[in-house]
């Protein structure tokens, strides 16, 4: 089932000799014990359409930005450029959270 969408998808930009392919190899990383990792961050089922707009809103005055919290092309160059943009005209046009307070407020009366 998941093959034949992949391939469905596929026939619909390289036509219908995308419909039959020589051989397809399907793996699943996260149990592959000799896989350490990706080349990009792996999100597990619904992850990022549950928290994702989450990972996207300022934390105070920090603006996040990073490949991963890209909109389109996740986990590759053009993902990390999209996000820095869009965080640089957040910055630009002040769409930031506000600068608080450290918590907890500690004072240091031993120079005053």
């Amino acid at each position: 089932e998941r093959i034949d969408a992949v391939l469905n998808e596929l026939s619909r930009t390289l036509g219908q000799e995308a419909l039959s392919p020589l051989t397809v190899d399907v793996g699943n990383w996260p149990v592959n014990p000799f896989v350490q990792g990706s080349y990009s961050s792996y999100w597990p089922p619904l992850a990022w359409t549950r928290f994702g707009s989450a990972l996207l809103r300022p934390e105070g005055v920090i603006q996040w930005c990073s490949t991963e919290h890209a909109l389109k092309w996740h986990g590759y160059f053009e993902g990390a450029i999209e996000s820095g943009m869009r965080a640089a005209k957040d910055v630009i046009e002040g769409n930031i959270g506000e600068l608080k307070e450290p918590e907890p407020h500690i004072t240091l009366d031993i120079w005053e």
